[in-house]
């Protein structure tokens, strides 16, 4: 691929030929009389339709939906990124993936851009297509030109097109809400609106940002989905989240046994550290009644002397033998 080219495919709707629209008032038009035998052989199967002979420019002239102004053509030194950008972290393999792409087959969907200053143009829609373009050695990328448009409107745009490609890590996607309660007095159920989801959804997310900051950042790094986060949330304290973040990450423990054993620490008003020492009244009995039933077992105390007893089997055989011991 040549410097400063890039492919775009040959779409009618946007293309600026006469000729083009002419084919396409013929492939819409409808059938003449004499035409509706021929149609129907071509239904029964007994001919074949034929691609069209029309040639595709790779160079296609486009126009914008929005205000008919012909596609720009921008140097990507006259871009900047959009200031209200909630993605903070591009993974660097994904953006030399996209950037080997682009060599390859050219931007296929252009960024979308609004005038900032004289000759200056900032990103709206398409910052990881900008950065991969870079790479990829481009000089110039295909951009369509939006009206201008409040702070508001750019951090609403550029939120909802990561959202929904379901783009964001839930610390960007909380603190960009945050940010549009506190920089434009927005509601949990206006920004729900806003962004097609429900105020619970968002609630939650929002509430991700009372955690301590090493379990954020674990959650941006994927160290730790966020149902294992939410839990730690009911804990009183944040050196108890820390330490109850800790126990999770070494035991590698799932979301509902988080739950368990967070609600077990706040019902019973123990420590985090009492949770996870062993009592040796309860190991020796779990290791009195493995021996008995020939099984896993595990004895939980709960508050005021409740607790339950957890018997492990993994067929319907063992099953039955573990009744019949206890018969």
């Amino acid at each position: 691929m040549n410097d400063d080219v890039f492919k775009l495919g040959n779409f009618s709707s946007f293309a600026d030929d006469s000729g083009d629209k002419e084919d396409l008032e013929a492939t819409t038009s409808p059938t003449p009389p004499h035409e509706e035998g021929k149609r129907d052989e071509v239904a029964s199967g007994n001919n074949v339709i034929l691609h069209s002979t029309v040639k595709s420019d790779p160079q296609a002239r486009f126009r914008s939906p929005h205000d008919g102004q012909a596609l720009a053509l921008i140097d990507l030194n006259d871009i900047v990124p959009n200031e209200f950008q909630p993605r903070r972290i591009f993974d660097p393999e994904k953006l030399r993936e996209l950037a080997d792409s682009i060599k390859v087959h050219g931007i296929i969907q252009p960024l979308v851009v609004t005038e900032q200053g004289v000759g200056k143009y900032e990103i709206l829609v398409g910052e990881r297509r900008f950065r991969a373009a870079k790479l990829a050695g481009l000089t110039k990328i295909p951009a369509l030109l939006s009206p201008k448009i409040n702070s508001e409107a750019k951090l609403e745009i550029a939120l909802i097109e990561n959202v929904q490609r379901a783009d964001l890590n839930p610390i960007e996607e909380a603190k960009a809400y945050e940010r549009l309660q506190k920089e434009f007095n927005l509601k949990v159920n206006e920004i729900a609106v806003k962004v097609g989801k429900n105020p619970s959804t968002v609630s939650n997310l929002l509430r991700l940002l009372n955690l301590p900051v090493e379990i954020q950042r674990a959650l941006i790094e994927g160290k730790i989905a966020e149902g294992q986060a939410r839990p730690l949330l009911t804990l009183r304290n944040s050196d108890e989240m820390l330490e109850m973040f800790r126990m999770v990450l070494a035991g590698g423990m799932k979301v509902r046994e988080i739950e368990a054993k967070v609600r077990e620490i706040t019902q019973r008003k123990i420590k985090v550290a009492e949770m996870f020492t062993p009592d040796p009244f309860l190991t020796s009995l779990e290791n009195l009644l493995r021996g008995k039933l020939g099984t896993r077992v595990q004895v939980n105390k709960g508050p005021r002397g409740s607790g339950k007893i957890t018997i492990e089997f993994f067929s319907d055989e063992e099953l039955n033998n573990i009744v019949g011991k206890i018969t």
